[in-house]
């Protein structure tokens, strides 16, 4: 978590993938992993890793999980997807609902 904090994305995933797989029910492992991915434009492992911390249900993370999915999803072109993941975001009405909602417009222009 150090190199996240300090922004450098690439160095930190060593170490959240090795702490992901020692604690594979830690959420934040997972999510911040996948946030490193995305970072450093590896969009395929930050889709599992992300798919990983939806998998663990209700946490502190998953309205931000679904976000990143739903981001995730567009840049790699599944606009249904992301459009799915998105909706999903703007249900929990959190954090990131203004900025899902700015996104899901842009897409339905």
């Amino acid at each position: 978590m150090q190199y996240y904090v300090k922004g450098d994305y690439g160095a930190a995933i060593g170490g959240l993938r090795s702490a992901a797989i020692a604690s594979p029910k830690t959420s934040a492992f997972s999510f911040y992993l996948g946030a490193c991915y995305l970072l450093t434009n590896q969009v395929a492992d930050g889709v599992d890793a992300l798919r990983r911390t939806v998998s663990l249900g209700d946490s502190a993370y998953l309205e931000s999980a679904h976000f990143l999915l739903g981001k995730a999803y567009l840049a790699e072109g599944n606009v249904p997807a992301a459009k799915a993941e998105l909706q999903t975001t703007v249900r929990f009405r959190g954090s990131k609902e203004t900025e899902a909602r700015d996104i899901l417009d842009q897409l339905s222009r």
